[in-house]
């Protein structure tokens, strides 16, 4: 029965600059089951064509091609994979063998690729090499460090390994001298027994010794077609064996052995992953917890609880785009609402106007133009933060005698009068005039001035956050709501013929006049409750209200501030994946460009595409597992290293948090989501620029050097 038969079969090449010419023309030619049968011809008659159409490596230009029956000019390209794997072996002139692996390893090769344990198959590489009587020591060396001839040897015991139906020999003997020949002659001669050795070689001499039948060829064509020996009996029945369910041990020690071969190139490629992983690490733990670090720094404010609640109306201006906003204290029904509706806060009304925070402010006769001065509800606790004091204590009860101050105005007066201010007192001034109409015509106007000059002891410092913070007094509102009661409006108490006191005043003037500073005070009760200000203040602004807060100004601006950064350094980062992701794609581009031949020759043994495209997979994914322990080794000391300089520039502890940085709170969905990022880049750095790049021509890459 006829294993191979060729019909009208004619092969075309293209030349590079557009020609074209016939390496085979309307070849008719039938093969045995077995039998050894050899190919001469002068260089360029079409030999290697011939053998390489035959051995599926190429495809034919017209014709038609049988095997064992089967037309299989027109198989896919994964039915071509099979059959190079389980039907077809191949001798290469030049061996291309896997040379830093062992002669067990390289004659194992295809059966690994057709999926079978490594144990066994290397049983049968054994079996293989004391049938021609291989050294046994040599079994475990390198084939790098093996002769020509036993290079030769191993590679048709790798061809023989499947049990092929056709075993084809590229000029097998080619670079061997004349003992190694003959033992490589032996043993493709022991095989012709029971399967199809096709050969191609110039030797005349070995050709007429050892073949069955020679064909000879000539500008593409068969000229002559002669039988030495008859061939008896049928060859190796053709199976069609169930397929073995594909393992991946081979392609790992190949892409460990790339990985090594290519060792400063990966070098250089797991530094770069590693420096960008490092930075999407401290950018996403910046991003992902600066607000509430932010809300956490903003919340180490001594009136952090202080609000300032008004009454805003727009109103529109007829004929214009512009419209005003005219503001008013909330009216006594809604200052009702507010105390009964969130009992979280103090309400008071709002006496700024008799001490603003720009008040005059001299500490031994040096003038303080840079220091404010600022209310808060107690000193008492719960009513402010103990963990804030750092120099002194808080006044033991409500009076205004007594302040704190900020670590801000500590070191700003200290810097002005080269003096330590604690427990020293700072002088404070302020005027006020109040004009009361009468309809009296006698004495139309009243007029009371409001004048404050007092001492204030400093008994502590605070340390507070520090971003657009002013050197800033802390004095209690209770106390100075008190002081207010005692402090009568002589004048006006003389016309009414009763005590008038300040706070009085100001508490029965209209919503719109100045001295209700159009505003309400609204002060948290317990400090413990900070989290719930930010909800409030949008509550209260939904009922018709608008609460400010001056620590809740400075941590929008810092949030706003720390959004608009995120957004640049996300953008930065996006840049530096797409750049990793391209200087890995040029790597894997050009390792897959080197490794061409290598490549050819696995698709030679019946590897898919797939499967050689994953050995370069495996060997990026050994870059990505290095680059990921290196960057969880160097996530903690290098966040602990960027929240230090962050901090000496903003005064701001702790913005930037990994998965790492407090164990106490470890987060492993970082470890899972850097991970998937690492899979995703090194599998887009791999695929696309091999996916892209020109399919392998397994007979050009063969072709004889």
């Amino acid at each position: 029965m006829d294993l191979i038969k060729l019909v009208n079969v004619s092969k075309r090449y293209k030349t590079e600059n557009g020609r074209s010419f016939l390496a085979l023309h309307n070849v008719n030619l039938t093969l045995p089951s077995k039998g050894f049968v050899s190919i001469l011809g002068k260089s360029g008659c079409g030999k290697s064509t011939l053998l390489n159409i035959i051995g599926l490596l190429d495809d034919i230009s017209s014709g038609q091609y049988f095997f064992a029956s089967k037309e299989v000019s027109k198989l896919s390209h994964l039915e071509k994979e099979d059959y190079l794997n389980s039907k077809i072996g191949i001798v290469f002139q030049h061996y291309h063998l896997v040379e830093d692996k062992d002669v067990l390893f390289n004659i194992a090769l295809p059966s690994l690729i057709n999926g079978m344990k490594l144990e066994d198959a290397k049983e049968e590489a054994k079996m293989l090499l004391n049938g021609i009587k291989f050294n046994e020591d040599y079994y475990e060396k390198k084939v790098k460090n093996l002769s020509g001839g036993e290079k030769q040897r191993v590679a048709i015991l790798r061809a023989l390994i499947n049990s092929p139906n056709i075993l084809l020999c590229d000029e097998p003997t080619g670079a061997l001298d004349s003992e190694n020949s003959k033992r490589v002659m032996e043993i493709l001669k022991k095989a012709s027994k029971n399967k199809l050795v096709l050969m191609v070689s110039h030797n005349e001499e070995l050709v007429k010794e050892y073949s069955d039948r020679i064909i000879t060829l000539k500008d593409g064509a068969i000229i002559k077609d002669e039988s030495i020996h008859e061939i008896k009996g049928e060859g190796t029945p053709i199976v069609n064996d169930a397929h073995r369910r594909k393992k991946d041990k081979w392609i790992e020690q190949i892409s460990m052995q790339n990985f090594k071969k290519r060792i400063k190139t990966n070098i250089f490629s797991i530094i770069s992953l590693s420096i960008c992983l490092v930075a999407s690490i401290l950018i996403g733990g910046f991003a992902r917890y600066s607000n509430e670090a932010i809300s956490l720094e903003s919340k180490k404010k001594i009136d952090y609880g202080a609000l300032t609640i008004s009454k805003e109306e727009k109103i529109e201006l007829e004929g214009s785009i512009i419209s005003l906003v005219e503001q008013s204290r909330p009216s006594y029904t809604e200052l009702n609402y507010l105390k009964d509706s969130h009992k979280e806060f103090v309400y008071l009304n709002n006496y700024d106007v008799l001490l603003p925070s720009g008040s005059e402010l001299t500490f031994k006769s040096a003038k303080l133009d840079q220091l404010f001065i600022r209310p808060i509800y107690s000193f008492v606790s719960p009513f402010v933060n103990p963990s804030l004091l750092i120099k002194g204590s808080y006044p033991s009860n409500d009076n205004f005698d007594e302040v704190v101050i900020n670590k801000q105005a500590y070191e700003y007066i200290k810097k002005e009068t080269k003096k330590d201010v604690m427990n020293d007192e700072i002088n404070i001034k302020h005027e006020y005039e109040s004009v009361y109409y009468t309809f009296d015509a006698e004495s139309s106007v009243i007029k009371d001035i409001f004048s404050l000059s007092k001492n204030l002891k400093i008994v502590g410092v605070v340390d507070e956050l520090d971003f657009l913070s002013s050197p800033t007094i802390y004095y209690s509102y209770k106390a100075f709501t008190n002081y207010l009661k005692g402090y009568l409006l002589n004048n006006l108490s003389t016309y009414q013929h009763k005590d008038i006191s300040w706070k009085e005043r100001i508490d029965t003037s209209s919503d719109n006049d100045e001295l209700s500073s159009y505003s309400i005070r609204a002060f948290l009760k317990d400090y413990h409750s900070n989290n719930y200000l930010k909800d409030y203040v949008s509550n209260v602004s939904t009922d018709g209200l608008v609460a400010t807060s001056l620590a809740l100004t400075i941590e929008n601006s810092l949030s706003d501030l720390i959004k608009a950064s995120t957004s640049g350094m996300e953008l930065f980062l996006a840049i530096s994946i797409l750049g990793i992701i391209l200087i890995l794609g040029i790597i894997s581009y050009f390792s897959y460009s080197q490794d061409r031949k290598k490549s050819a020759v696995l698709s030679a043994l019946g590897a898919s595409r797939w499967e050689i495209m994953k050995l370069y997979l495996y060997e990026n994914l050994l870059i990505g597992l290095f680059s990921y322990l290196i960057t969880i080794i160097l996530s903690f000391p290098l966040t602990l290293l960027a929240n230090k300089i962050v901090s000496n520039i903003t005064n701001l502890n702790n913005l930037i948090r990994t998965p790492y940085y407090l164990f106490t709170s470890f987060k492993y969905d970082y470890l899972l989501i850097l991970l998937a990022a690492i899979i995703l880049i090194i599998s887009i750095s791999t695929f696309l620029p091999i996916f892209f790049s020109k399919k392998i021509s397994i007979s050009k890459e063969l072709r004889d050097e």
